[in-house]
């Protein structure tokens, strides 16, 4: 915000008018620290209820998540789809590796997963998301646009745990 404001004020009074953008950007740099909104409130809620249980129940709750997104994967493994079994394959690895997030980070939910609670509401959307994809691109009234979306999307979904991933061990 700091930066904003003195950008601002070095345009002098141009820099006050609306033709500039300046004042968007102040604008915005001001709300942008806001932080509770509608999304960031449920997943403070879902952090709530993972740090509340213990690890079993934590884990329980997580497990009937993955049973549910496996159920709605499990087509693309039965039909034997060549073109999207790969997105299975991703899909349920990235499910397999939010519930060992969970169970390596429980000790210290509160410490690690506050400033992550979003990104990993997220991930657990993301997650589901591409499972209806996945889902939907194995139906009969499939079209091939469903199944280049339902590829694309967890061919996206996959790479950005590969980047987050790479990210956290830099860190």
């Amino acid at each position: 915000m700091v930066v904003a404001s003195e950008s601002l004020e070095s345009f002098g009074g141009q820099g006050y008018i609306e033709d500039t953008g300046l004042p968007t950007l102040f604008r915005d740099a001001q709300v942008l620290p806001i932080w509770e909104g509608t999304t960031n409130i449920l997943s403070l809620d879902v952090l709530r209820v993972l740090q509340k249980s213990n690890l079993e129940v934590s884990l329980g709750a997580l497990k009937s998540f993955v049973s549910l997104v496996k159920s709605r994967i499990s087509n693309t493994r039965q039909l034997e789809r060549k073109d999207l079994l790969p997105s299975a394959v991703a899909l349920g690895g990235k499910v397999d590796r939010v519930v060992s997030f969970v169970s390596d980070t429980h000790p210290q939910l509160g410490s690690v997963m506050e400033s992550a609670a979003r990104d990993f509401s997220y991930s657990l959307a993301h997650i589901f998301i591409g499972a209806l994809l996945l889902e939907h691109a194995t139906s009969p009234s499939a079209m091939p646009q469903d199944v280049a979306v339902a590829s694309r999307y967890s061919y996206k979904l996959v790479a950005k745990q590969q980047q987050l991933e790479s990210m956290v061990k830099l860190g």
